[in-house]
């Protein structure tokens, strides 16, 4: 049986938080009408949802789940591979740091960020991609790929317009009111073109949150 586990997007963490590539989980959105169940069971269904979705052995399956306050808006959820995650976990333990949470790049990012309206979020690295739209500061659409696609220009292009494509023709969407961009330098002007040819808005480089400091150690 997979567990699950209970996640907010918006609300720091007192305890250090892991942040992993977005490479080692799956992301999934789920209309609330696919997850119905009583408050202390929700996650669970999101869980089992989960395991019949993603290739990982039940006992092998960490579930991360996030309920938004509208009824309208999808409910996230994001599988790790418990295994990777300890590994994760353990480094941060052989430094000192008390893990309380594990976040995904891209779900770090996000909380660093003031959004209203429709933003898009592209988190490149020559190995993994994730094209993010939030709407209102939760998450609408949510699409991550291997390096297949992520070290390769054509298909980095392609995969941006088919978002944009989804954005306008699924979710109405007519104007970004921000887009930012997490990318190394060497690819950041040419990913930045592709999304002004496609959202018409020039992204901004999105900056590591100021909180989230890499290595520090806990001093209470």
């Amino acid at each position: 049986k997979p567990r699950s586990f209970k996640f907010r997007v918006s609300i720091p963490m007192a305890r250090a938080a892991i942040v992993v590539p977005d490479a080692v989980a799956r992301f999934r959105l789920f209309a609330q009408d696919e997850v119905q169940a009583e408050p202390k069971k929700r996650d669970e269904i999101v869980a089992f949802r989960m395991q019949k979705l993603l290739p990982f052995a039940a006992g092998d399956l960490r579930v991360i789940s996030a309920w938004p306050r509208s009824k309208a808006e999808p409910v996230l959820a994001i599988g790790f591979s418990a295994a990777v995650l300890a590994a994760y976990e353990q480094v941060g333990e052989a430094f000192g740091l008390d893990v309380g949470s594990v976040e995904t790049s891209t779900m770090a990012l996000l909380r660093g960020l003031t959004t209203t309206a429709d933003v898009l979020l592209v988190r490149h690295d020559p190995r993994w991609m994730t094209l993010t739209l939030t709407r209102d500061g939760w998450p609408v659409s949510i699409r991550s790929f291997d390096e297949q696609v992520a070290g390769n220009p054509d298909e980095v292009r392609k995969e941006i317009a088919s978002t944009a494509v989804f954005w306008r023709d699924r979710l109405a969407g007519t104007a970004l009111s921000a887009a930012y961009l997490h990318c190394a330098d060497p690819s950041f002007d040419q990913v930045g073109q592709d999304v002004l040819s496609v959202f018409g808005r020039t992204p901004e480089r999105v900056k590591t949150p100021a909180a989230l400091v890499p290595g520090a150690r806990r001093t209470s």
